[in-house]
């Protein structure tokens, strides 16, 4: 009978152990990414995507594969650019990725306050330095999809020339910037240029969205809006910092424009002069997050729209 519990509570433990070990896994079947990216004239999102697995320096290693999917206001072109992938594996709660020919730990889930390690970025010749360091500020738990998630806030130590976003999460990564490192003031990212986080699925996870955008495969708009007898329209959306504002001929009057966030707080507000058809607002100052834009005419007529600033 003492052998039938011990055996029962040693078994009890193991399928515990290893529920714990594959909900937390990183990048299991399903595992997909996405950020939003914006390059001058170029908007749309980058997808990272677990294609499959490949054995490199005796590690068992997830492979990432990388696509942009963009639209380009200057040509108007839509575009589908592979990226490259990228070799990643997990081990002790930490997340390893291959650089220069090695693995550095992408993600320390085992840090404490005060500890840090090393990131690798790209080779940026005369500029970056290769190699950054990522200092872990704090550390708690978050409940997502009902799954209790380790994260680390987390800066740039030393006047690093890589960054990482600010916090990160067991499973899915930084959930306010991209994925890998991206250069900090020393370059313009010209290579990928991966934005804010947008999503993250697999098939046991399920869907986990940022709401930064309204679909994790938001490529932009352009809105029409309902002014009578003419066209008002406003674009791009999502927008990253200018946010154009063209109407035609018929419409030749003074604009009110005020930007509210969602608890109703206005947060910008400035005029669009009658001699002027052509014109925009500068939207850099707002953090990346949904407004609501509302325009007003100098006969009290006005139109609300939903905007994405990211």
């Amino acid at each position: 009978m003492k052998h039938k519990i011990l055996l029962t509570i040693i078994f009890a433990v193991i399928v515990q152990f290893c529920f714990g070990q594959n909900q937390n896994e990183w990048a299991p079947e399903g595992a997909t990414w996405h950020y939003s990216y914006n390059n001058f004239s170029i908007t749309g999102y980058i997808e990272i995507k677990y294609i499959g697995d490949s054995l490199i320096d005796g590690k068992v290693c997830k492979v990432l594969e990388k696509k942009l999917y963009s639209y380009d206001y200057v040509t108007t072109i839509s575009d589908t650019i592979n990226l490259g992938l990228e070799f990643t594996y997990s081990d002790s709660n930490k997340v390893y990725y291959y650089r220069f020919d090695q693995f550095f730990v992408l993600y320390n889930f085992n840090a404490q306050p005060g500890d840090w390690w090393e990131i690798a970025g790209w080779s940026i010749p005369g500029s970056c330095d290769s190699i950054g360091k990522i200092e872990v500020d704090s550390i708690g738990t978050i409940v997502i999809n009902s799954d209790t998630l380790k994260y680390l806030k987390i800066s740039r130590k030393d006047s690093s020339d890589w960054q990482l976003g600010s916090i990160i999460v067991e499973k899915i990564g930084c959930i306010d910037h991209y994925m890998f490192p991206e250069p900090f003031m020393c370059a313009l990212d010209m290579n990928e240029g991966g934005g804010p986080f947008r999503c993250y699925f697999d098939n046991t996870f399920g869907l986990y969205q940022s709401g930064i955008v309204s679909t994790c495969d938001y490529i932009t708009s352009i809105d029409y809006l309902d002014y009578p007898n003419n066209n008002l329209i406003i674009y791009p959306n999502p927008v990253k910092n200018i946010l154009n504002i063209n109407w035609d001929d018929k419409i030749n009057r003074q604009l009110n424009i005020k930007i509210f966030n969602l608890t109703g707080q206005l947060v910008l507000e400035t005029n669009i002069e009658k001699d002027n058809k052509n014109q925009y607002i500068d939207l850099s100052t707002l953090p990346s997050n949904i407004y609501l834009i509302k325009l007003t005419d100098i006969d009290g007529n006005y139109w609300i729209k939903k905007i994405i600033v990211n």
